[in-house]
């Protein structure tokens, strides 16, 4: 047992203390991963337990002016980082888009470089956080069928596997997952603000147009990971990245089967039962 603890304790001095970034270990959530640990652990309470025992007697909250607040706000952001995020990284990183490590940038641009993307690193880890009032509006709304293992897996690997890639990764690799993925949740959050008011939005193909985006999202990430583990000569660590791979590699299944299931079976189903009649 002792040599278990001991085992542990040195992992945990090697991955959050030596190989960490030392600057954004500063950072607010960013220092130790128990305050994220503490963040999902209330998040899955609260969506399948306390949330749930709180609605019980509770007639579904009215949320739609504070939902188009937050989407307004979270389709800002998101808008906010692509604009900041790509032009820095085109204008640094323009020779090679596969090799993202502070190597690259040339000694003149360092400091201001590195502080820059370092902000917008973990903007990104703090908007997968905002993320998951997603799923506290479903509960709030008892819209309890909407909470799919599908949901809850992403948004919980999305914030882990961020927060693990900017805390362990002493690169600028993840700041392209961040620009696509910002693109995709502007385009999300609009949907989801335009069909707050109109219902005939979600007839006209807006989910499964969002879920194409997704998945077209997560091959492109695969691919830049990809390429960068296989290149020698790049300096990024690698092990993170192999990592989040794994993850991004579960999204491309697991949003695939969803949209086999949603889009092409059902499609198909509807036309036997057409013909049927």
């Amino acid at each position: 047992m002792a040599a278990l603890l001991k085992y542990c304790y040195d992992m945990h001095n090697y991955l959050f203390i030596e190989l960490a970034d030392k600057e954004i270990s500063n950072y607010m959530l960013m220092g130790s991963p128990l305050p994220m640990m503490l963040i999902i652990g209330i998040y899955y309470y609260f969506i399948f337990y306390g949330g749930r025992k709180l609605m019980e007697n509770h007639k579904p909250f009215k949320l739609n002016n504070i939902m188009a607040a937050f989407n307004i706000v979270q389709i800002i952001a998101n808008m906010f980082l692509v604009v900041k995020i790509f032009p820095i990284m085109f204008n640094i990183y323009k020779n090679n888009m596969f090799c993202l490590s502070f190597e690259n940038i040339p000694n003149s641009d360092k400091h201001q470089v590195l502080s820059q993307l370092r902000y917008w690193r973990y903007f990104y880890v703090m908007l997968k956080l905002s993320d998951l009032f997603d799923t506290v509006f479903m509960v709030l709304k008892k819209n309890y069928h909407q909470i799919t293992f599908l949901h809850v897996y992403h948004h919980v690997g999305m914030c882990i596997g961020t927060w693990l890639i900017v805390k362990l990764t002493s690169s600028n690799h993840e700041a392209f997952t961040a620009g696509i993925n910002a693109i995709i949740h502007v385009t999300m959050y609009t949907y989801y603000l335009l069909s707050l008011y109109n219902k005939n939005v979600k007839s006209l193909g807006w989910k499964k147009f969002i879920t194409q985006l997704q998945l077209i999202q997560f091959i492109l990430i695969f691919y830049h990971h990809v390429v960068t583990i296989l290149d020698p000569n790049c300096s990024v660590p690698k092990l993170p990245i192999l990592i989040y791979m794994t993850q991004v590699a579960l999204m491309i299944v697991l949003f695939s089967q969803f949209y086999f299931q949603a889009y092409i079976k059902t499609k198909k189903l509807n036309k036997q039962d057409y013909k049927q009649h």
